[in-house]
This record gives structure tokens, sequence and C-alpha cells, in this order.
């Protein structure tokens, strides 16, 4: 774990707490409190309440797990300044609401699958998007209470590695061999998208470009023009 204050010309080294042989893999900022950083390691899940300057570990119901992606949001209905973190580990999806200290399962449809991506709906926050590995793409559209495999079956047979939107609201999924996009559709819950349509009808897949690359890397989640 290392950070740059200027831009990546300079590096420090971050991984006081952490050990010289955890692999980090993942990495989040809480939405409501920057200083907080949480960081998925190949041994559970960390933070640092310091802009990683030391770590320690928590949510220890994860120790035994690979940490592979995380989201950090505000809470719904509650005070301000209050967030929730949500985690993808090899063993399915997770929240916490007070910063990793106590760790619950999300919802019901992921249980003992790899969630590697969580995207949410920028314009619907109780749709939720997960992508796996082997197991294909997931959709809630109850925050996370429940999810329904949805997409092409030929997701299935690979490890989804990133999702965004697109500036017109088309939802890219980029696994290790496609990228695939789905355009917008009608409210179809099951096996398509509510928002979005990914399935063998109305799905395009694609051979990897730079320009779907640079959407990937760069996503515009609020969907107007970049700035």
């Amino acid at each position: 774990m290392y950070e740059s204050n200027d831009g990546g010309q300079r590096w420090q080294a971050r991984w006081t707490g952490l050990g010289v042989t955890t692999e980090a893999i993942s990495l989040a900022l809480d939405s409501e409190s920057p200083s907080t950083v949480y960081l998925g390691t190949d041994t559970g899940l960390y933070r640092s309440r310091y802009r990683g300057k030391d770590w320690r570990p928590v949510g220890h119901r994860l120790d035994d797990q690979t940490v592979l992606t995380l989201v950090t949001r505000p809470a719904p209905n509650t005070e301000e300044g209050a967030s929730v973190l949500y985690i993808g580990a090899t063993r399915g999806a997770y929240r916490t609401y007070d910063g990793g200290d106590t760790v619950e399962l999300w919802g019901k449809g992921l249980e003992e699958i790899s969630v590697t991506v969580i995207l949410f709906d920028p314009k619907n926050p109780r749709a939720v998007y997960a992508g796996t590995a082997y197991a294909g793409l997931y959709r809630s559209a109850d925050g996370g209470e429940t999810w329904q495999s949805t997409g092409p079956p030929e997701l299935a047979e690979e490890v989804v590695e990133a999702m965004a939107w697109g500036q017109t609201g088309e939802l890219f999924v980029a696994s290790a061999s496609s990228v695939w996009m789905g355009s917008k559709g009608g409210e179809r819950l099951r096996h398509r998208m509510a928002f979005l349509e990914i399935d063998q009808e109305s799905a395009t897949q694609m051979p990897p470009s730079s320009t779907l690359v640079e959407k990937l890397v760069t996503p515009v989640e609020a969907g107007g023009p970049r700035t």
C-alpha cells in the first residue's frame, strides 16, 4: 500500500499494521469521512482512521476470505455523516454500518459466490449490480436484500472484472476476454435489467478497444458529460 500527494511523482509506503506479506486487492475511501480508508486484502478487511498511516484488521468474519471489491455510500434513512461499506468477497456480499467492526451478509442470493464488482445505479439507489467470478451477473431491485441472476449466460464462464456507466446511461461489463454493453430498456426484472437490458436478445458483445477501456477506467457515474 502506497500513497502519493504529488500526482504520482513520489510514493510513500503505508503498510504499518499490514505485514510484509499481505496483498492489497481493493481500496475505498469512506464517503462521509475521507480520512477513513478501507483496504481489502487476501487475508480480510483492514481500516485506517488516519488516511492509511496505520491499519488494523476489522470485520473478522472475513479473515479467511479475499476481499475483492469495496464500495462506500451514505447510509440510507440515518443521520447525516453515517455511511455503509459494501464488500464483495470470495464467499458472498457483505455490508457493515459501523466501519467494519461488525459485518453481515448483504441480502440473499449471493451466498458462496465470489463477488468481484459492485455497482449502484446512479438514478435508482435501490438498483444494484454485482459481477462475479464464474457465476455471471446479478441484479438487485431492493437495495441488495435479494439478488437475481441476469445477463448473458456467457458471463458465467468468466470473471467480471469491471462495470461502469456510460455517458448516455448504458452499462458496460468487462470480463477477461470481452466487453458487453447494454442499452436502455423497459422495467423487466427477471433475467433482464430493469433499467438496462443485458441478455441473449439485446446484448452486444464487442472486442476490447481503447474507447471502451477509457469509459471503464473513467466512468461517468451521474450520467452527465465530463467537466
